[in-house]
């Protein structure tokens, strides 16, 4: 069964990811530490995360579940109070940006090209600072819907033909150039 309110993590637990800046930012919040439902399969310093997990004053608020069927994943996106993902360094920011696009609110890193595809459908803070991830979390938790509802439809805006169309534009200043 899932938890009544949750956080959400779906990302392999490595150090790029930053899964440990994330248990520092809930350890902050306290006694009003959301649930923390993490779903990924363990990579390079998975075991860091375990370790500091395992002597956390959170641990009994954190579910570490591994690998999930894809059916699985979307059922804890849809029911998830918010998505986390606050990398230090990112390829795209897909995870995210696809959390946004079914509504969920989101926290997740500024820097640059998570802050290009995910601007304004999320909250970015700075994966270095546990506090301000916390501040993130706070604000997303609370979110209106109608501020929800808003979000999300920046994030469906980005579709593999508004990204296709990016491209071709940016080919075409570089050719006149």
């Amino acid at each position: 069964a899932l938890p009544i309110s949750f956080v959400l993590t779906a990302a392999r637990i490595e150090r790029r990811k930053n899964h440990l800046g994330l248990l520092r930012a809930l350890e902050h919040l306290g006694d009003a530490a959301p649930r923390w439902v993490v779903v990924g399969p363990d990579g390079e310093g998975a075991a860091d995360f375990h370790r500091a997990l395992s002597g956390s004053p959170i641990r009994g608020r954190v579910s570490v579940l591994g690998r999930v069927s894809e059916q699985s994943l979307r059922a804890r996106l849809d029911a998830c109070a918010a998505f986390a993902l606050v990398p230090h360094d990112e390829g795209f920011g897909l995870a995210p940006l696809e959390a946004a696009a079914l509504g969920r609110p989101v926290v997740t890193s500024a820097v640059p090209v998570v802050e290009e595809v995910c601007g304004g459908a999320a909250t970015l803070v700075s994966p270095d600072s546990p506090e301000e991830m916390a501040r993130g979390l706070e604000q997303v938790l609370g979110i209106s819907d109608g501020e929800r509802k808003a979000r999300a439809r920046v994030a469906q805006g980005a579709t593999w033909e508004s990204c296709a169309a990016r491209h071709v534009e940016a080919f075409r200043l570089a050719l006149e150039r």
